[in-house]
């Protein structure tokens, strides 16, 4: 059982810094059955917590989720566990968070974060999208499967805007919210990086009731009463 759990943690390490092309030094990787959600934290390193299954009578809890003891069951928690693995490993590969140092000073904490996680998670999408498509065939399988939040995220979106004037339509905020992917993949990467994202993250923040309100299972939670200090994860 020992030898089991060692290959099974030998594994996930060896996968996650891999797909990231980073390594232990630069970005501390933390499995654990201590927290529910994925975490990201930058003090005193940065530093990624993937949490691990527990077992709950007959079944299983990861994620906030239930999966049955059954072959179906357990299939599906591997798939979702993969999905964070991949999520995260995409987020320590490419997003570079310093970038928002200076544009967070003054704002809200919670937005700012919100934000952010939109932004680098689309960028993490491209990424996962563009090193392995059978990767990103699974995640989009559990968003599929997570389509019930979707539709409760929009309902209440579409609640919160009745009220507030905006130069578009509700029945268009959903292809705004496209749009600004697609924005941000055009413009991720390359000559002016910082100053693109960082004017998507201006609109978003003069905008942010199109920001999603449910946060998927596989993507990470903040602690917003921390007062976190942003460093630069592709460092040498």
């Amino acid at each position: 059982m020992i030898e089991k759990e060692q290959n099974f943690f030998e594994y996930v390490y060896d996968l996650f810094y891999k797909f990231s092309q980073t390594k232990p030094e630069d970005i501390g990787l933390i499995l654990s059955r201590k927290t529910q959600y994925p975490i990201i934290k930058f003090i005193p390193e940065p530093e990624m917590t993937i949490p691990l299954p527990r077992r709950q009578g007959e079944k299983y809890i990861f994620e906030g989720m239930v999966f049955e003891n059954s072959e179906n069951g357990r299939k599906n928690l591997w798939c979702l566990f993969l999905a964070t693995l991949y999520h995260l490993a995409a987020h320590a590969g490419k997003s570079v968070y310093s970038i928002y140092n200076q544009w967070r000073q003054n704002r809200t904490d919670d937005f700012c974060w919100r934000i952010i996680d939109f932004i680098e998670d689309t960028i993490g999408e491209k990424y996962i999208l563009s090193a392995d498509p059978e990767v990103w065939k699974n995640i989009e399988n559990i968003n599929s499967k997570l389509l019930h939040l979707q539709k409760i995220q929009i309902e209440t979106r579409k609640k919160d805007l009745k009220n507030k004037p905006k130069s578009y339509p509700l029945d268009d905020v959903e292809a705004k919210i496209e749009s600004i992917k697609k924005e941000i993949i055009k413009k991720s990467g390359g000559e002016g990086h910082k100053e693109n994202i960082l004017s998507i993250a201006d609109y978003l923040y003069k905008n942010r009731e199109l920001l999603p309100k449910t946060i998927l299972p596989y993507c990470e939670h903040h602690e917003y009463e921390q007062k976190l200090k942003f460093m630069n994860m592709n460092k040498n």
